[in-house]
């Protein structure tokens, strides 16, 4: 509802006039809503009070409130009221404007103390000062004047200037408070705004920081990594460094070695591994060494990781000993140290030699002691080595060095390595060193001043018989050989001496002649051949289960160089026949000591003639 600014009629929401008094509602939308109607007759009459200052009127006080308030249309005139009417109307609580309460006797004038509205004669009552007319002010005038005012026309009651002035400053007031509240309100959205928008930056900010953490765990969990976990192992031998390392890897992966002489590159399938490879010597100079391992993981080739590890090599050898060392002898070697460093070995001589190396002398006699512990021409020798360095430092090292060592001399003449036997020994013939004491089958012996040994092993069983041959010589390494005899029945050696028969008769082609075989190209391949002669020689070859004869084809000699891996069944001096294929031409010493050449031929079969 819509409160008139003239008589206070309520009106509704949508009417531009008051259907009271006809009177513009303009600007009543901030007096009406607060105040209750109000009566004419209730206007309080009078100058205006002294507290309450001068009359408000003009637009540059309450804006658009004066114009309206000037323009509204006065009350109807009300006829005037009697004692009687007085009387008989029912007393109504008085009310003042916007329902302050009814003023004190003291703030009407117009009646006098002790009387009240109701009993008030209408001779006593004066008419109330006429009001000044607010008229709206001029286009371009100057803000803030005061209207003239007009005198109210005939028929028109009175105006109240206090009630004007009551109106107009309440209207202020309100104005003011809804401004303010106005004000604060806005204050209170801006405000709202800020919280909210700071709260959306924290909420933002910390949701990237939550999205870094998040990425970089993920990358952390995520991320390939390679790293060594166990000890590193390097273990010079003769053939160079063997290096040895634990590493773990969080995928499968390839690794890339550095120097490796076997293998340049290994993969792993991801967790610990251990890689072993080998570098040669070269690669590792005496000092401080840093390897290098490359890690490629499969999924991704780019993210490479590297992998070092830190090797410091204090010494190496330049040269070893070539010649097996003698009796009351010295082995020599030479080495490079590290700068600084300085080298003792146990019953050995350290020699200062040009070019920074280091000469060590060891006596031989601790190694010929053992020597015939070992088989083969070489024996390794612990040797001891105390490095100490600057600052108090010192390291010890064993090594295990590979010598040559004198071999005691043993070959074996007889029997071959096909041997067929009926008989329960056999008879083993050949060379070893002067003196050397020789075991063949549990069977001992001595070698002759010229190096020759004869032993009857027996042969229990029939069947196959490996022999071992043992030959022992103090201050060397010993000779050993194995012999491999079959035990037959006579029966089975006649059948397997027809077979052989057999099979030489069944080849009748001859071979070339002698001196075509000597002068014209090698003749080699082919057919089989035949030919006949004198055993000259016969023994074992140091190929596994070859044996050789020599055969004597003509009466000058011719001699024809036999190779077989059959059994031979023939012996020293007796007449043969061999069947087989022409391999060229052999050269070979005799036992007199000439180098000759004879034609060679890779026999079937060889056996004697009847």
């Amino acid at each position: 509802m819509l409160a008139c600014p003239v008589c206070r009629h309520a009106n509704p929401d949508d009417a531009p006039d008051c259907v009271r008094c006809g009177a513009s509602l303009l600007g009543a939308t901030l007096l009406g809503m607060s105040a209750p109607p109000l009566d004419p007759q209730e206007t309080v009459p009078g100058p205006p009070r002294p507290d309450m200052g001068a009359p408000l009127s003009g637009p540059t006080l309450i804006g658009g409130l004066a114009p309206a308030l000037a323009r509204a249309d006065p009350p109807p005139p009300q006829p005037p009221a009697t004692p009687a009417a007085e009387a008989a109307e029912p007393a109504r609580p008085a009310r003042t404007l916007f329902g302050l309460g009814a003023a004190p006797a003291s703030m009407r004038p117009d009646r006098p103390p002790g009387t009240s509205a109701a009993r008030a004669a209408p001779s006593e009552s004066r008419p109330p000062a006429p009001a000044p007319a607010l008229a709206p002010a001029p286009a371009g005038g100057t803000r803030g004047a005061r209207p003239a005012e007009t005198p109210p026309s005939a028929g028109e009651p009175p105006r109240t200037p206090g009630a004007t002035t009551l109106l107009h400053r309440e209207a202020a007031e309100i104005l003011a408070a809804a401004r303010i509240a106005a004000a604060s309100a806005d204050e209170e959205r801006r405000a709202a705004r800020r919280r909210l928008t700071t709260a959306l930056v924290g909420l933002l900010a910390l949701a990237a920081v939550a999205a870094v953490i998040g990425f970089a765990t993920y990358r952390e969990r995520h991320r390939f990594v390679a790293r060594v976990t166990g000890e590193l192992k390097v273990q010079r031998d003769a053939e160079g460094y063997g290096v040895r390392v634990e590493v773990e890897t969080s995928g499968p992966a390839r690794v890339e070695l550095p120097n490796a002489a076997s293998v340049g590159t290994v993969t792993v399938p991801g967790g610990p591994s251990v890689l072993s490879f080998r570098l040669p010597e070269q690669v590792l100079p005496v000092g401080d060494n840093q390897l290098a391992l490359r890690v490629v993981p499969d999924d991704a080739p780019d993210d490479v990781r590297t992998l070092h590890l830190q090797v410091r090599v204090y010494y190496r050898f330049v040269s070893m000993p070539a010649e097996a060392p003698r009796a009351g002898g010295t082995f020599d070697l030479k080495m490079e140290l590290m700068p600084g460093w300085t080298l003792r070995v146990p019953d050995a001589r350290i020699i200062e030699q040009p070019g920074g190396t280091l000469g060590v002398e060891v006596d031989a006699a601790p190694l010929l002691a053992v020597a015939d512990r070992f088989s083969g021409p070489f024996g390794e020798f612990p040797l001891r080595l105390e490095l100490s360095g600057p600052d108090g430092a010192s390291a010890t090292f064993v090594e295990a060095l590979r010598f040559p060592l004198p071999e005691t001399r043993l070959s074996v003449l007889a029997p071959l390595h096909a041997e067929i036997v009926a008989a329960r020994s056999v008879l083993v013939e050949g060379l070893a060193t002067p003196g050397a004491r020789l075991t063949v089958a549990a069977v001992e012996a001595i070698a002759d001043a010229a190096g020759r040994f004869r032993v009857e092993v027996p042969l229990s069983v029939e069947g196959r018989h490996t022999l071992t041959l043992r030959a022992l010589v103090e201050g060397r390494t010993p000779g050993q050989l194995e012999v491999v005899v079959d035990r037959v029945d006579p029966r089975t050696l006649a059948a397997r001496r027809a077979d052989a028969r057999r099979l030489a008769d069944a080849i009748r082609t001859p071979a070339p002649p002698y001196a075509e075989l000597l002068e014209g190209p090698p003749t080699a391949g082919g057919g089989p051949v035949r030919i006949t002669g004198r055993v000259l020689a016969l023994r074992r070859s140091e190929t596994p289960g070859v044996d050789e004869l020599q055969l004597a084809t003509c009466a000058a000699g011719c001699p024809f160089w036999v190779s077989t891996s059959q059994p031979v069944f023939a012996r020293l001096g007796d007449e043969a026949v061999a069947v087989g294929r022409l391999m060229g031409r052999h050269a070979f010493v005799t036992r007199d000591g000439r180098s000759t050449v004879a034609p060679h031929l890779d026999a079937l079969a060889v056996h004697a003639r009847p």
